[in-house]
């Protein structure tokens, strides 16, 4: 999904846009917004889930919890005023590619969290499958409180067939999420891609970065896809045209900025049969110093013939034993 918070700007029209000012936010500020959002949505968004789908929601609760998941959305919009880059700031040049890159990646930290999390831990258990399953568990929590969210702010409300949709399309949302591991040294491994690109490093590094940025871009529409169904929006408008260009956009650029790194190949596993191009080196020095067979020595009979040593030499020493 796009990277930012769960209010939309149009509702905060005192905020300002971060382009306004002289100063946008730092990525301490853009940090601390999007973990006051992930924590607030996780706070208020689950209890309003669970109880909606339990039957047990009183309308005081409801309005507890609706009204943290604002306050939240606007603690963190003063937090980091603007939020990270956007891709029609991007794409008109207020915001240069780094720049836009950069801030979104910083963003999207906190809402990785749980699946990353999960996805190492499933891989412990049992392995690349686990992994997956991991990620979608680890993500659930994180991206049905956010499903829930975008429902408030919306609808007003949370229904009880929202509640339902955030929740079922959560653990899908969370395993796309981990997808982009496999184009990350130190964490490919968790998906089993052991080895990177073939070819020189400037090969390998361009497809990676390819792969990387269409796997992610992928990714993001389908969780902004689970988000905009849960809330009850069409998936086949213009605003969800231009939701989903932005979520591929920045979700290519910024998963190409990480698959980057997949240009750099880890050390091989060994195989037990091989053997090092040293130890070669010193096969091929000991059978240069050693004679593939003994030195000939001659020797003279009495008889003025000469043989060579060993079996030679026994045979010359039979034939004067019969003369």
């Amino acid at each position: 999904m796009e990277r930012g918070f769960t209010i939309d700007p149009r509702y905060l029209p005192t905020m300002g846009s971060r382009r306004d000012k002289d100063d946008g936010p730092s990525y301490g500020d853009l940090l601390q917004a999007s973990t006051t959002s992930t924590l607030g949505n996780l706070r208020y968004g689950l209890p309003l889930q669970f109880e909606t789908l339990a039957g047990t929601l009183s309308e005081e609760d409801e309005r507890q919890y609706i009204r943290g998941l604002r306050q939240t959305a606007s603690k963190a919009a003063r937090q980091a005023p603007g939020g990270p880059a956007s891709w029609e700031e991007f794409t008109s040049g207020k915001a240069g590619l780094g720049e836009f890159i950069s801030e979104n990646l910083v963003s999207s930290l906190p809402y990785s969290a749980g699946v990353l999390a999960g996805g190492a831990g499933g891989f412990a258990l049992g392995g690349p499958g686990g992994a997956v399953a991991g990620a979608a568990l680890g993500g659930t929590p994180q991206f049905s409180s956010q499903n829930v969210a975008r429902s408030v702010e919306e609808k007003g409300r949370l229904s009880e067939q929202a509640a339902s949709r955030s929740l079922f399309v959560a653990p899908a949302q969370g395993a796309a999420e981990f997808l982009i591991t496999r184009y990350i040294p130190g964490l490919r491994g968790l998906l089993g891609a052991t080895a990177g690109e073939a070819g020189n490093i400037l090969t390998r590094t361009a497809k990676s970065i390819g792969k990387a940025g269409a796997t992610e871009g992928t990714a993001e529409v389908a969780q902004q896809a689970g988000e905009r169904y849960s809330a009850g929006l069409a998936l086949n408008d213009a605003d969800a045209a231009r939701e989903f260009v932005a979520s591929f956009g920045t979700g290519f650029f910024v998963g190409g900025a990480l698959g980057s790194f997949g240009g750099v190949r880890g050390r091989k596993s060994e195989d037990p049969n091989s053997i090092s191009n040293e130890e070669l080196a010193a096969d091929v020095d000991n059978d240069l110093q050693t004679p593939l067979l003994p030195a000939p020595s001659f020797v003279t009979d009495s008889a003025g013939r000469t043989a060579t040593g060993g079996e030679g030499v026994d045979r010359v020493d039979d034939a004067r034993a019969r003369q």
